[in-house]
């Protein structure tokens, strides 16, 4: 098909450069690796098993639309990292393209591209064109990718959209004193039972003076009978 050409592309320029990496002692994290080659595979598994169901079914079209421009797009994503990128990022026009990755871009980019593919003429051109199909198939993509960039990508963001992330991080620093505290409290319960059983055992350990007490005069007794 016209778009699985791409994906190899794609797939084998990923391979070289993670193998460059690996030789300078830079390796890629395999999960990165695996989500991002999950993200091909997905792709070109969609676009093979429902591509012809897809120009009859609406259902069979919008699950397309969401395996390719959602999820492979987020696998994608979860495959970069800014080694990978450094090539491309030299190239002044691509390293130009990076403002659209800015949030209050990337996400009304990836909304109206939504809904101008599924504009009642734009819909109906890519049913009749396999080019405009694929050229649909390329703007999920590629806007999917742009967008997930923004929450999950290596570039750089405003430091107002960062501020999500931090608050995040503040409430889960706040929960964690309570559940330390929550632990001491039951460590200091722990070893006060621990001292209370031991004291109990000592104490039925050592004989009753008064037991003793009775014995000898039970023996005084009979001595003086």
């Amino acid at each position: 098909m016209l778009q699985l050409g791409p994906l190899a592309l794609i797939g084998l320029f990923y391979a070289r450069r993670a193998r460059a990496l690996t030789r300078h002692a830079h390796p890629q994290p395999r999960w990165r690796a695996i989500c991002f080659y999950c993200g091909l595979a997905l792709i070109a598994g969609t676009l093979t098993g429902l591509d012809s169901a897809s120009e009859e079914l609406l259902y069979a079209h919008m699950i397309e639309h969401l395996l390719v421009g959602d999820l492979a797009a987020l696998l994608i994503v979860l495959g970069l990292t800014g080694p990978p990128l450094a090539p491309l990022l030299r190239n002044k026009l691509i390293d130009r393209l990076r403002a659209l990755s800015h949030p209050a871009i990337a996400f009304p980019l990836w909304t109206l591209d939504l809904y101008l593919w599924h504009a009642p003429a734009l819909y109906e051109a890519a049913l009749r064109h396999p080019g405009i199909h694929a050229l649909e198939h390329l703007c999920f993509v590629g806007f999917g990718v742009n967008m997930w960039m923004c929450l999950l990508g290596p570039l750089p963001t405003p430091r107002w959209f960062g501020n999500l992330a931090r608050l995040d991080d503040r409430c889960c620093a706040n929960a964690q004193p309570a559940h330390r505290e929550d632990e001491q409290v039951h460590r200091v319960r722990k070893h006060r039972d621990a001292d209370c059983n031991l004291e109990r055992a000592r104490s039925q350990q050592q004989p009753d003076p008064r037991a003793g007490k009775n014995a000898d005069r039970a023996r005084d007794d009979e001595l003086g009978h």
